[in-house]
């Protein structure tokens, strides 16, 4: 299924922008090889290593798996399937993978903004030492161990103007984190990162994050965002404060750290 209403983004335009190495955090190392990159981020057990194909036809990913592996040694691996495919999840299985869960492709006009509870304020992290505080409410909202040097990764997005991190707090207290990466040359906008702690869901945290980036989008002069939402969770929300779907769903296969 493609999208396609006048500039809005057709769904090769999405992957053109969610897999373009250049498009993610600085910090890590991003190598294409045969239709893959791996973008390598070095925060323990708190992220992977993610594996996705290309905006291209399928190489056969199947033998690939070994290979990547070997690779990327003892590192936390994710692999995104995007299509059901038998053989590749056989070799995902053996080589030690689970599926975490399946996200859905999602995205909307950045206006109209929608309406947030303000007694949620949002921060944007300006320093060290909240990007430090923001990894581990990030890590907290996925149950993620937290790893040395936590925080240190996400402080090289201090400098960039495309990449803003956003903390939401209720009287002081933080209660849910989230991203905005902008592609200013295409007038597009990635919502990531989103999350929120377990006491604070269902309350409006995450509706005040969505507020805040949609308006930093649009403030920039970008015209729309997209958002890989997750299909049992964070999808039915945003769906409700229209976005739309343009009909991909990615299963995310993860293996932990071994080492």
């Amino acid at each position: 299924m493609s999208l396609m209403i006048g500039a809005l983004p057709s769904l090769r335009h999405l992957h053109d922008i969610l897999c373009e190495p250049a498009n993610h955090p600085p910090g890590g190392r991003c190598v294409a090889e045969k239709g893959l990159w791996y973008a390598g981020h070095p925060i323990p057990l708190a992220q992977f290593n993610v594996v996705r194909r290309a905006a291209r036809p399928a190489l056969g990913w199947a033998p690939q798996v070994e290979s990547v592996v070997a690779a990327l040694g003892e590192a936390p691996i994710r692999w995104d399937v995007t299509a059901p495919d038998r053989e590749l999840e056989a070799a995902l299985v053996r080589a030690g993978f689970s599926v975490g869960y399946t996200t859905e492709t999602l995205w909307r006009r950045v206006a109209p903004p929608v309406a947030a509870d303000p007694a949620f304020e949002v921060r944007a992290v300006t320093s060290l030492r909240e990007a430090v505080a923001w990894h581990r409410v990030f890590c907290a909202t996925r149950g993620h161990r937290v790893g040395a040097g936590a925080g240190a990764p996400w402080a090289l997005l201090l400098d960039s103007p495309d990449h803003q991190l956003y903390v939401v707090c209720h009287g002081g207290v933080p209660c849910a984190v989230g991203a905005l990466m902008l592609d200013r040359a295409r007038g597009a906008g990635f919502l990531w990162g989103g999350g929120t702690l377990p006491a604070w869901r269902t309350r409006g945290a995450y509706r005040a994050l969505l507020r805040a980036r949609l308006l930093e989008a649009a403030r920039v002069g970008v015209a729309w965002v997209a958002v890989r939402a997750a299909v049992h969770s964070s999808a039915p929300i945003l769906t409700r404060l229209g976005f739309a779907s343009v009909g991909e769903r990615v299963a995310e296969w993860e293996r932990p750290g071994t080492g």
